[in-house]
């Protein structure tokens, strides 16, 4: 459940809730007490497990915790560390020969202009 002294706005509230009626019809459920563990579930897998392109593909239980900063910061070390490998990968990769193309005759043979006449 949400903190009474945070301030969630309404777009948000919404768009939760459109997720959540996506993802647990809740016509399925008979019991109260099932339908309350999924929609716990749907909540800890919503906040400590699904990546939020607005949070800067973080979860928001990382920004809330205040682990964003250190998270961002690994992976730029990461994309960094990768480019660099893929680099000196690329650079000790010998080159392949390109076949030289063959030279196209400027005038059509004389033989095949004859027959075709």
């Amino acid at each position: 459940m949400p903190n009474p002294g945070v301030f969630v706005p309404v777009c948000r509230r919404r768009r939760a809730t459109q997720t959540l009626k996506n993802r647990i019809p809740f016509e399925n459920y008979y019991l109260p007490e099932t339908l309350e563990e999924a929609v716990a579930g749907f909540i800890d897998h919503y906040n400590h497990h699904r990546y939020h392109e607005s949070l800067g593909n973080l979860t928001p239980a990382d920004v809330y915790h205040g682990r964003a900063e250190a998270i961002l910061k690994q992976r730029k070390e990461t994309k960094a560390n990768t480019i660099e490998k893929r680099r000196l990968a690329r650079i000790a990769r010998p080159q392949h020969k390109l076949k030289p193309q063959r030279a196209r005759p400027s005038e059509p043979d004389q033989a095949l202009v004859s027959q075709s006449i």
